[in-house]
């Protein structure tokens, strides 16, 4: 039986493997044949992003109660992640025509701009 320590490894382990799973498929569409193969493709790529939420809210659950004040140093890190996505996608929005990536990239940069409020409030 697994300690809550092991548990915790395991599952961000099983987190990681349901990430890999996705980008191989979507990495791979073409020697997929996606098209002839579109339903099960989508089958499993969403598949994996419901296991990946499941995992994610377990491991999560494992941790209510735990905590200490955040650190400078880890608000800060924090914020850089949601800082640095949203520069990249900002990046990205500049160099494509595509109107419907572009849609997509501005609604991620609205979105990305609320997590950097909400990193800069981590108590």
């Amino acid at each position: 039986m697994y300690s809550e320590k092991d548990l915790k490894r395991v599952l961000l382990n099983n987190l990681d493997s349901e990430f890999k799973a996705i980008r191989l498929y979507l990495k791979n569409l073409k020697k997929l044949n996606y098209v002839k193969n579109k339903k099960k493709v989508d089958t499993l790529v969403l598949d994996s992003f419901r296991h990946a939420a499941m995992i994610t809210k377990e491991f999560m659950t494992l941790h209510k109660g735990e905590g200490v004040a955040v650190s400078r140093r880890m608000r800060a890190r924090a914020m850089r992640e949601e800082v640095g996505v949203r520069e990249i996608y900002a990046y990205e929005l500049n160099r494509t025509s595509n109107p419907k990536v572009q849609k997509l990239l501005r609604q991620l940069i609205v979105e990305e701009t609320k997590h950097e409020k909400i990193a800069k409030t981590l108590k």
